[in-house]
């Protein structure tokens, strides 16, 4: 409860320490660190391609894929510096990016399965 009242990074810290050691504290730096900002690398390279597909866009040069990229990035940074102001409540956002992203997946599962 200590810990808890400190904030969730110091929660997790410190159940990772207390239940598995220095190994608990590497899996939840990369269960909470890493694994999003892959998702968010994917979410990203996944925005643009879509774009390209519908933009007919071809995306074998390296100016072409900046053409996109620029933008996608762009409403990426406009989220994350509203979020920081306050503007834009980040955690609907999220929300709705988990749900996406794990439907996602059911999605390519089942196709995997047939």
């Amino acid at each position: 409860a200590e810990a808890l009242a400190a904030g969730q990074s110091a929660a997790i810290y410190d159940v990772c320490a207390k239940t598995m050691g220095g190994i608990g504290i590497a899996l939840a730096m990369i269960g909470v660190v890493i694994c999003p900002i892959t998702s968010g690398d994917t979410a990203f390279r996944s925005a643009r391609l879509t774009l390209a597909d519908w933009l007919k866009i071809d995306q074998d040069s390296y100016a072409n894929r900046l053409k996109l990229c620029v933008p996608v990035l762009g409403v990426g940074a406009f989220l994350g510096i509203g979020n920081a102001l306050g503007f834009i409540n980040y955690t609907v956002i999220w929300r709705y990016f988990s749900w996406t992203n794990q439907t996602l997946a059911m999605i390519v599962l089942w196709a995997a399965s047939m």
